[in-house]
């Protein structure tokens, strides 16, 4: 990867990459250079686990916003306009673009997919007047498009390796492999990232786990960037969402951006914040969506590679969406329940149909 003096950031995978500021999801860390900062903005996730290849898809749309830097409150400058994120997984991953779609948003069909349900519900108004206008009142019931809510029904150091180089998607995209977390920033400040503390302190849980991290730079100018999509495979036993975040990366409260992933699996998808006694439920996570759905192919076609079809005992989309994000201290894991009940949000509107009591 050619050394760039301005290049900013790196984020975590989870969404999730090594920068903490993607704008899709994961878990991230950022490292930016000096006087340079950006701040994740709205993100959505795609997360696919096959449970019988064990291997996870994980598709983000990335969105970036300058922002001033949590320590210092200094604005960011404006002559920093690249930006770079790092992506830890499990395994070694495969980095690809998704198809691009005719209608251009991956995310579109997705979002169609999970509207609400609309249910008209059919009330009578009785109102006093007289009986000589009855004839005609009686045939003025007309809805009045009320909405009463919605509710939920059921239903180049020696000890980090450079395991593969390419360009995908507008992205120079590095797989690294480190011994030790100083290994890895020493490698990350020579090659034009800002190696901070919070930075080295957010790989050492990966490095001492085996992990292997990606390493992406992307160049971009002005306030807001709207990334392509990538693609990112690998294997992995849980499905999994990098979700932890550098700690001068974690929003303050009231201030997330909002995260909405999408899950594919074989079952309604639970997600779990850490493993074993550590973990806890993913709480400041709204449930969207949780129903089987047999055109998940046909949904998600241009985002999934053709062989994440072979599973052949039905698919449910689970649909989360986090306001708060970035505020992950640990990764985010998903188990699926086949059993479990559909979820669907109802919107309910109410047609009046009016009614006359004669007064004469």
């Amino acid at each position: 990867m050619p050394k760039h003096p301005l290049w900013s950031l790196i984020f975590c995978f989870v969404v999730i990459p090594i920068r903490c500021t993607p704008a899709v999801s994961d878990a991230c860390c950022s490292a930016f250079a000096s006087g340079a900062f950006f701040q994740i903005a709205d993100q959505h996730v795609l997360i696919y686990w096959d449970p019988e290849t064990k291997i996870e898809h994980f598709v983000r749309k990335a969105g970036f916003r300058k922002s001033t830097d949590l320590a210092t409150g200094e604005s960011a400058s404006a002559d920093h306009e690249n930006f770079g994120f790092l992506v830890p997984s499990p395994t070694k991953p495969t980095i690809e673009a998704p198809d691009k779609p005719p209608y251009g948003d991956l995310f579109f069909p997705l979002q169609l997919k999970i509207s609400p349900r609309v249910e008209t519900v059919r009330r009578t108004r009785w109102e006093i007047g007289s009986g000589l206008l009855a004839p005609f009142l009686l045939l003025s019931g007309r809805d009045a498009g009320i909405s009463v809510g919605s509710k939920t029904s059921s239903a180049a150091v020696d000890s980090v390796q450079v395991l593969e180089s390419k360009t995908v998607a507008g992205y120079d995209v590095v797989v690294l492999k480190a011994s030790d977390a100083s290994a890895l920033t020493d490698w990350l400040q020579e090659n034009g990232y800002d190696a901070r503390p919070a930075l080295r302190e957010w790989a050492e849980p990966y490095i001492a786990k085996d992990w292997i991290i990606t390493a992406f730079k992307y160049s971009t100018a002005g306030d807001v960037t709207v990334a392509e999509s990538i693609r990112i495979s690998f294997k992995t036993d849980r499905a999994l969402f990098p979700f932890r975040v550098p700690v001068d990366q974690i929003a303050k409260e009231g201030n997330g951006a909002l995260l909405r992933t999408y899950v594919i699996g074989p079952g309604r998808a639970q997600g779990t914040l850490g493993e074993g006694d550590d973990s806890n439920p993913w709480n400041q996570a709204k449930l969207r969506y949780a129903m089987p759905v047999e055109d998940i192919g046909a949904i998600a076609k241009e985002a999934l590679p053709e062989e994440a079809w072979r599973w052949k005992h039905g698919f449910w989309l689970t649909v989360f969406d986090d306001p708060t994000w970035p505020s992950g201290t640990q990764d985010l894991w998903f188990d699926f329940d086949w059993r479990a009940e559909s979820f669907q949000e109802v919107i309910h509107r109410v047609a009046y149909d009016r009614r006359m009591i004669p007064v004469d």
